[in-house]
């Protein structure tokens, strides 16, 4: 019986460190998926460092200010609507849903922060509004300079609460 025991025991070790070969292997595989960099990048990487490499052996200056790359339509609805797990500031937010809008506009898209329903005629008021929610939300993320907390201070500032709710509390 004891020998039953042993080998009992010895079955549940080794599927235990079954278990954790398979949690290791996939931490693993997360770790890679974190610290990998797309292939694009890497190889844009390298050709800048080639420049520096020439540029230092023929003495010439380099210019070291980084061009960013302007993010696709695609990548900002994909950041913004699809990647719901990857967490973003609200001043992020705002700032990627701006940055679409005038992508949208700029392509000659629909306004998405126009109604949006095929029966509506849009007035020249709703342009109106559109762009002044636009001006507004950008002159707080401009504001916030990226403090999440500054921007939530600014937009609470020049926006009105007209729920029914804050309308019963002040009759009170």
């Amino acid at each position: 019986m004891e020998e039953k025991e042993i080998i009992d025991n010895g079955q549940d070790v080794n599927e235990s460190e079954q278990g954790n070969e398979y949690q290791q292997y996939i931490d693993t595989i997360n770790d890679l998926k974190r610290n990998t960099v797309p292939k694009e990048k890497y190889k844009q990487l390298e050709k800048e460092k080639e420049g520096l490499i020439e540029a230092l052996k023929s003495g010439n200056q380099v210019n070291l200010v980084e061009e960013q790359e302007e993010e696709s339509i695609d990548e900002l609805r994909k950041d913004l609507f699809v990647n719901l797990d990857k967490p973003m500031k609200d001043v992020e937010y705002v700032d990627k849903m701006l940055k679409l809008r005038k992508k949208l506009i700029d392509q000659g898209e629909k306004d998405p922060f126009l109604p949006n329903d095929e029966n509506y005629n849009i007035t020249q008021q709703d342009i109106d509004t559109a762009n002044f929610i636009a001006q507004t939300y950008a002159e707080c993320v401009e504001y916030a300079n990226g403090d999440n907390n500054l921007f939530m201070q600014e937009l609470m500032r020049r926006t009105k609460d007209d729920s029914p709710i804050q309308k019963a509390r002040s009759r009170n």
